[in-house]
């Protein structure tokens, strides 16, 4: 599936590609680099951009031949419509009894693992969307070897209220333990199998993603996790979003063109990605 602009209602709508084109081309190409676009087709190629007047630009398919030489601009956003969800269902989850950090086998051949059953558990969409930003960009999970699946947020004290207040709303049982090295850090720890087992999933910090399903909210919900995500590696001001994962930078911009907003990415040293993300041009 592929996500296209529909040009009488300006809505992002996905749709499957019917034919793809290739064949061997030899001439001139139209090229267009800006710090946020970067775009090489043929002179024949049609392109979806508006001619720069003074008034409300009137953005049309155009051949890129037919405005050669001519201040153009290009689409940057979309409108998003999706239907809203209210639930989210954590997945139950059928874990092997352990005793000594071994498999419970009942001591005979033959005999059958004893098994350690969690039902599904319904959680509150927008709770969930916002506590998911927070564990992505400050959060860990593992299993410690003595019985207990722990899940991690690690945040400033003067920052952490917000986090707890979410966790409190989804019903979650907490401790929060301090940083010996660190005295202004806490570590809020939940031990719950179920939310180990689904949050195990997004790997290390560089392997981070936001999974597919959620993309697929409206945009009022898609907001509450950018904001999430912002306030765990967002700047202050919320301008910028950095990430180690290439994945979750990508996940992120279209997070971004789904909210009305725009995000262009760039790669630092380090291998940080760093998302500068601006509003969009309502007036186009």
């Amino acid at each position: 599936m592929i996500a296209t602009l529909n040009p009488q209602t300006f809505t992002i709508e996905y749709h499957r590609p019917v034919a793809k084109i290739a064949y061997p081309y030899k001439g001139r190409i139209y090229r267009v680099e800006t710090e946020s676009l970067d775009i090489a087709v043929t002179p024949d190629h049609y392109l979806f951009h508006a001619i720069s007047t003074k008034k409300k630009p009137h953005f049309r398919l155009m051949r890129a031949v037919d405005t050669y030489g001519k201040y153009v601009r290009y689409l940057a956003w979309g409108l998003w419509v999706a239907p809203r969800q209210t639930e989210f269902i954590l997945p139950e989850v059928s874990i092997p009894q352990t005793v000594n950090n071994q498999f419970t086998t009942g001591g005979r051949e033959g005999r059958p693992v004893r098994w350690h059953y969690r039902p599904a558990l319904t959680l509150p969409m927008d709770r969930w969307l916002e506590f998911l930003g927070y564990w992505l960009t400050d959060g860990t999970c593992y299993y410690d070897g003595q019985g207990h699946h722990k899940v991690v947020i690690t945040q400033h004290e003067k920052r952490m209220a917000k986090v707890i207040d979410c966790v409190k709303a989804l019903g979650f049982r907490f401790s929060l333990t301090r940083d010996p090295r660190k005295l202004a850090i806490l570590h809020l720890v939940i031990c719950d199998v179920r939310l180990r087992n689904y949050l195990s999933q997004f790997g290390h910090s560089p392997e981070r993603f936001i999974p597919r399903e959620l993309m697929f909210l409206p945009s009022d919900q898609l907001s509450i996790l950018v904001e999430a995500l912002l306030y765990g590696d967002g700047t202050s001001d919320g301008r910028i979003f950095g990430t180690a994962s290439r994945r979750l930078a990508d996940d992120f911009q279209e997070l971004l063109l789904k909210t009305g907003r725009v995000g262009r990415n760039s790669k630092s040293h380090d291998g940080t990605y760093h998302i500068y993300v601006r509003q969009q041009y309502l007036e186009y």
